[in-house]
């Protein structure tokens, strides 16, 4: 139960994660300079969070060989994420994204040898027919610029993911994930923001101080990710779990955004992949 447990507070924290993006980023700002933002408040929290684990660090030359490409894996995936979100609207790409879980199905079975069973076969059919559904128009499947995004970012966050289960028997959570921001925000400051100081405080001006919230609310969801996998948790499991952040977002996209274009379908396509995501952890 304590892997599902720290799944489901990551979860959490990343539904306020998506819907801070859309709200920031919706019809205004650079989603470059915004990365950056959020990742240097995210790097403040974990800083913070130090002082509260038990720190434990094994070195192998695998261990440095893999933490540059990682941190510029995350790097392209923060990118691509925030800016379908500021493309599409929460509940379209909350749901969408839950195609990560094939990913997830499919990784765990052939990097850590994780069963796969009928009933989780049946999940991820019931996954991809609620993707399926909220991306029918009637005639044929539309796929736009963000959906797209969405569907090389999800694997390409999967595949990260796989790479932190591995990561999390070597390294403390809140070590391992400031090691990587701090990669990350150099990363960013050199190929992807044009004069970073300049960039990031035209971005704060726009945007206000309540967008360095933000940053943390990601920082925490995959802080409590990486527990969650340091607990023994199934890559399987414990990546659909995590995933219900998205469906959390599609009710909040709804409610508190007024996204009800298409809200029928929008919500029945969520029962679906809600009730995959069940299916999978049954």
């Amino acid at each position: 139960m304590i892997p599902i447990l720290f799944a489901l507070i990551g979860a959490c924290f990343m539904t306020l994660y998506s819907l801070g993006i859309r709200l920031f980023l919706k019809d205004k700002g650079d989603s470059r300079s915004f990365t950056l933002i959020l990742i240097l408040s995210g790097t403040v929290v974990l800083c913070f969070l130090l002082p509260f684990e038990k720190i434990h660090i094994e070195l192998s030359t695998t261990f440095l060989f893999l933490i540059i490409p990682l941190a510029l894996l995350y790097t392209v995936v923060d990118l691509l994420f925030i800016r379908a979100r500021q493309l599409e609207q929460v509940s379209v790409v909350s749901t969408f994204v839950q195609i990560g879980n094939i990913w997830a199905l499919l990784g765990g079975a052939l990097f850590f040898q994780e069963s796969i069973t009928v009933l989780k076969i049946i999940s991820v059919i019931a996954i991809v027919f609620g993707n399926v559904l909220l991306s029918w128009n009637g005639k044929r499947i539309n796929i736009s610029k963000g959906l797209y995004l969405i569907l090389v970012a999800s694997f390409l966050f999967t595949l990260g993911n796989f790479i932190d289960k591995w990561y999390a028997s070597f390294i403390s959570p809140s070590l391992y994930k400031l090691i990587l921001f701090i990669i990350e925000v150099i990363i960013l400051s050199i190929f992807f923001v044009p004069n970073p100081v300049k960039s990031v405080v035209k971005e704060y001006e726009l945007q206000g101080w309540k967008a360095l919230f933000v940053g943390p609310f990601l920082a925490l969801a995959v802080y409590f990710l990486v527990k969650a996998f340091e607990s023994g948790g199934e890559a399987s499991r414990i990546l659909p779990i995590f995933g219900l952040a998205q469906v959390f977002a599609v009710i909040a996209g709804i409610v508190i955004l007024g996204e009800r274009k298409n809200c029928i379908k929008k919500i029945l396509a969520s029962i679906i992949v809600l009730i995959g995501a069940y299916l999978l952890n049954s």
